[in-house]
């Protein structure tokens, strides 16, 4: 105990955050995606719940989602 009556934190256990490793070995054989690149920019949240809800009633993620959007956009404006 320190002189203010304080206990000092208790150590973490250095191996909390290691992944098991038949976990590891199967993410190491995902197939690589390519360099990825964020989007940064802000939705109102009306505008993200209804595209999340659309994206996950196709059954895909929000990513998947807008990249298949894009597209059909392209073609349809070619």
């Amino acid at each position: 105990m320190s002189e203010a009556g304080i206990k000092p934190p208790k150590r973490r256990n250095k191996k909390a955050g290691v992944i098991p490793e038949e976990a590891a070995r199967a993410n190491l054989s995902r197939p690589s995606e390519g360099k990825l690149k964020d989007l940064s920019f802000k939705v109102p949240l009306e505008f993200w719940q209804e595209f999340k809800t659309a994206a996950t009633t196709q059954g895909m993620t929000m990513r998947d989602y807008l990249e298949e959007c894009f597209r059909f956009y392209q073609d349809k404006n070619k």
